[in-house]
Parts: structure tokens; C-alpha cells; sequence
């Protein structure tokens, strides 16, 4: 991952998602992003993240997110939850 000296830069790459009232921010699921390892892609993960928090009851008025995330199937995945 490139860093700010344009090199390579070793970290972990973590993926969150939040509930939000307005005002108040609940960490609800989080995932490490390592393809090579488990063959997973960040749309994958925002995937799996979104159904978990759907099936432990959070409700979704808005949903946002990166651009990164805006696989087709995650759009439809976002629109089927509204």
C-alpha cells in the first residue's frame, strides 16, 4: 500500500463498519482485509459486514461508504436494505 513517500508501507488493513443515531457511533463489525490469504475482496467483506449488522437487528436509513465498496452487488445489497 503505498504510503506518503510513495513506498510501500507495511500495516494492517482494516475494514469498519458503524451505526450511527446522528450522534452517537457503535463500532458493529470490523474486517481484515487479506486477500492473498483468504481470497476475499474489500466487497466482499462490506458484503458480509452489512448482512451481519442487518441480521442483529440494526436499522439502515443511510448507508455510507467509499467509493471503493461500489460493486454492483453491494449497491443492489444497500438498496434491497432501505
Amino acid at each position: 500500500m503505498p504510503g506518503a513517500a510513495s513506498t510501500t508501507v507495511k500495516g494492517i488493513n482494516v475494514i469498519t463498519l458503524l451505526w450511527s443515531d446522528g450522534n452517537t457511533l457503535i463500532p458493529t463489525g470490523f474486517r481484515i482485509y487479506n486477500a492473498p490469504k483468504d481470497g476475499l475482496t474489500k466487497n466482499d467483506h462490506f458484503a458480509s459486514m452489512l448482512k451481519t449488522a442487518k441480521t442483529r437487528g440494526f436499522s439502515v436509513s443511510y448507508v455510507l461508504f467509499e467509493s471503493w465498496y461500489s460493486s454492483l452487488e453491494n449497491l443492489k445489497l444497500v438498496r434491497e436494505y432501505r
